[in-house]
């Protein structure tokens, strides 16, 4: 792993840096020859440590891994050039926000990148395998058949009351099954899941070969996607479940996309309002 800074950039290719999120690197790898083809030159990605399984998923070898301090900082290309670093993302790349305004995400990766709209996404040609050590860390919980995976954050959407998780997670275990966690921050654990430390490539393993997974919707769900044999996707709005869950032309029947609607934030926010109430009334009419 290198200093962005001392990475000696070629005439002869394009540098693309990916420092968001999974989903974000994915499309950018699907899309790697349809690039090249178009602007006659090599492509050369820039990642951060914990992206470059998907190199590997795309049997990628033209990438170096940097450190991630300066990712997001220092002044790159707004445009794709040879030679120079272009940060591809919408918020960097010139006319980036009208990408945005495309059917879906994918279609906006595509117009981003300046390719026809009738570019074919390539999906991976490898995915991350249990190793032993971690099989066995997980099955001595449970077989993988009776494990369902929870992933209940994301850095790109606002996060779920713990109440939904917990719903999911009660029909999980009144099913049979153990209900592990894939958690960053330990304070977003729901109550009777399982917390296993995990890295993001032992987390798609485990997903692609545990009974069931249960995700907030973020990129981790466009990697397991053509992989799960059985994947719920909770989304926290319409516009989004629309923008996000149309985009790929082999859709897997294994997949159910979920809205989860506000009013149910609504009725549990009032409900301990209401709780709390009754609590301050017994306490006022016990001391007056």
């Amino acid at each position: 792993m290198i200093d962005i800074d001392d990475i000696k950039l070629e005439d002869d290719k394009y540098y693309i840096l990916s420092p968001y999120g999974l989903g974000d690197t994915m499309f950018l790898c699907s899309f790697k020859e349809a690039f090249e083809q178009k602007n006659g030159g090599k492509a050369h990605f820039l990642m951060k440590p914990s992206h470059e399984f998907i190199m590997k998923m795309y049997g990628i070898t033209d990438y170096t891994v940097c450190d991630t301090a300066k990712l997001k900082v220092i002044k790159y290309s707004t445009t794709f050039e040879k030679g120079k670093i272009a940060l591809a993302h919408f918020s960097h790349i010139e006319n980036g926000e009208n990408c945005l305004k495309s059917d879906n995400f994918m279609q906006a990766y595509i117009k981003l990148l300046g390719l026809s709209e009738d570019t074919k996404f390539q999906q991976p040609i490898w995915y991350p395998k249990l190793s032993e050590e971690f099989k066995k860390k997980i099955e001595a919980i449970n077989s993988l058949d009776n494990i369902v995976l929870i992933c209940p954050e994301a850095s790109s959407n606002k996060m779920f009351n713990k109440t939904i998780w917990e719903k999911e997670i009660e029909r999980a275990i009144n099913d049979g099954y153990k209900v592990i966690c894939n958690i960053v921050d330990i304070n977003n654990q729901p109550k009777n899941s399982i917390y296993v430390p995990m890295t993001t490539e032992e987390a798609i393993a485990l997903a692609i070969n545990c009974k069931k997974v249960i995700s907030i919707r973020s990129g981790i769900c466009d990697i397991i996607y053509f992989k799960c044999q059985d994947l719920k996707v909770l989304y926290n709005n319409y516009n989004k479940f629309y923008y996000l869950s149309n985009m790929y032309s082999n859709i897997n029947p294994n997949v159910k996309d979920v809205v989860i609607k506000h009013n149910i934030f609504y009725k549990d926010f009032v409900k301990t309002l209401y709780f709390k109430y009754q609590s301050l009334k017994g306490l006022y009419n016990r001391y007056k």
